[in-house]
């Protein structure tokens, strides 16, 4: 919970900050983020290294990345054979079968990039 929260705090601050560019110009974004709890499996404290834990963390980035200024976090639920690529390679398959607990953040629809697109293309350039 406690990494959830942060994440959706750093998600939140990046997509309502504005940055200031140029004389009067002011724009602003948003983030995706990735993470995954280190031990992995809180029963089986050895199970997955740090490095597979820094590679589970990419790979829920990229889950994040595909809905844009989003956060996605896992934590493993049970120790299983080749728990690391079996989340990598499928993870929704992975959470099915219960080994994997998945923390999302909340659609974020109308937020930051998605207004910025809705935008007429001559406006953009100002």
């Amino acid at each position: 919970d406690a990494a959830a929260s942060l994440a959706e705090r750093m998600r939140y601050a990046v997509s309502k900050h504005r940055y200031h560019i140029g004389r009067s110009g002011v724009a602003r974004t948003s983030c995706s983020l990735g993470f995954a709890l280190y031990p992995f499996v809180r029963a089986a404290p050895g199970l997955v290294t740090w490095e597979d834990v820094i590679r589970l963390a990419d790979a829920a980035l990229y889950r994040a990345k595909s809905r844009r200024n989003a956060w996605v976090g896992w934590s493993g639920v049970t120790a299983v054979p080749h728990l690391v690529n079996r989340i990598v390679g499928d993870p929704d398959t992975a959470e099915q079968e219960g080994f994997l607990s998945t923390r999302v953040s909340e659609a974020t629809s109308g937020e930051t990039i998605e207004l910025f697109l809705r935008r007429p293309v001559a406006l953009r350039g100002r």
